[in-house]
């Protein structure tokens, strides 16, 4: 992981406010490394996006299907200024099989090169069940079915970590009715 955070480090001085996107990212790393947080995409780039938000930059939360050399799956990201930032695909997809490393501003960290990863393609075949929910639900509806260790919880205990003071309720006011966007191709 340390590998990780150096490349991203890296990548960050040339991007514009790349010191708030590495800040914010890099506390979501390492806890998805920390804790194995497989299959965890659509919380912790609901997360990133509030933490980004909150750092005043105008990220977007995305939700579609991901083409890799292993085939294509379900998932969450955040982009910001056209950049993908997408630290949950380090872990091996559900199917075990490796996909990639954390996605930094469009770059995989253990290639050092543009990620290989497709966003928003189409399989024809739609979402799969996990996908269902938070791709039709607000991040209020989403947060209500989770267990106790919810978004609301990981955002404000992410944002302690570099020096932010949110609280439950003021996130779940400011973010609560914010959706995924679904991102197709074309």
């Amino acid at each position: 992981m340390e590998e990780w955070l150096k490349a991203g480090r890296k990548a960050a001085e040339d991007i514009a406010n790349g010191e708030k996107v590495i800040r914010a990212w890099e506390v979501v790393l390492k806890f998805i490394w920390e804790h194995q947080y497989a299959g965890a995409c659509h919380d912790t780039s609901a997360v990133l996006y509030m933490l980004l938000t909150e750092l005043g930059l105008s990220p977007s939360l995305n939700i579609g299907e991901v083409r890799s050399q292993v085939g294509i799956f379900d998932h969450s990201w955040v982009e910001v200024d056209g950049l993908i930032f997408d630290a949950a695909v380090c872990l091996p997809h559900p199917n075990g099989r490796q996909v990639g490393g954390p996605v930094f501003a469009s770059i995989d960290l253990t290639t050092n090169r543009r990620t290989q990863l497709i966003y928003g393609v189409e399989s024809g075949e739609g979402f799969g069940q996990d996908a269902l929910v938070p791709a039709s639900t607000s991040l209020r509806e989403y947060a209500a079915i989770q267990p106790p260790l919810n978004i609301w919880v990981l955002v404000v205990a992410f944002a302690g970590r570099i020096g932010m003071d949110l609280t439950f309720a003021g996130v779940e006011d400011k973010f609560g009715s914010v959706r995924r966007t679904v991102r197709k191709a074309g």
